[in-house]
């Protein structure tokens, strides 16, 4: 999603979820994930996205780390809804910054241990590496949310990330 001052438009992004099949059960108590592993995660978020702009010849995102924590707010607020879904009004999280064009990324993978329904045997372990792997290359792989990676007028970002159930939410705000 993008909105830009001068002119108001919303446009849709499709929502990405990378997800388990339906065979399987995520087990971890909601709401686990504890500060560090997010803030690393989003870190590392921001670098796969700057990575991909430089090989397209563009600036490095900086990272907000106010913008941060209205992230992390949509993304615990996500995963206590259970799905995803844009933030209604992006322009309230930027009050007080500089920016003409904002867009938002969405997303959601598993976490954790992957159990199986029957006999609740560890089917498979998913860290929060490759979790944050998945979510770029999800993000990469969905025209609407490359282009806000790779667009030329971002110049800041944050990730806010929340991790409930086994299943990790993230929340990428872009500006400039």
């Amino acid at each position: 999603m993008e909105q830009t001052r001068t002119a108001p438009r919303v446009r849709k992004s499709i929502a990405i979820a990378v997800a388990l099949a339906a065979a399987l059960t995520i087990g971890s108590p909601a709401g686990d994930a504890i500060a560090g592993p997010r803030t690393r995660a989003a870190s590392e978020l921001l670098s796969l996205h700057n990575q991909i702009r430089k090989a397209d010849h563009n600036r490095r995102l900086k990272l907000d780390r106010r913008l941060t924590r209205d992230a992390t707010r949509h993304s615990r607020a996500m995963a206590r809804r259970g799905g995803l879904y844009h933030s209604s009004n992006l322009g309230k999280s930027l009050r007080n910054r500089r920016w003409s064009l904002a867009g938002e990324n969405v997303g959601m993978t598993a976490v954790g241990d992957i159990k199986s329904p029957w006999d609740g045997q560890i089917l498979d372990t998913i860290t929060m590496e490759e979790a944050v792997q998945a979510l770029q290359d999800a993000f990469m792989a969905s025209p609407a949310h490359r282009k806000n990676i790779l667009r030329k007028r971002f110049h800041h970002a944050a990730a806010g990330f929340y991790e409930s159930r086994g299943i990790l939410y993230v929340t990428v705000i872009f500006y400039g």
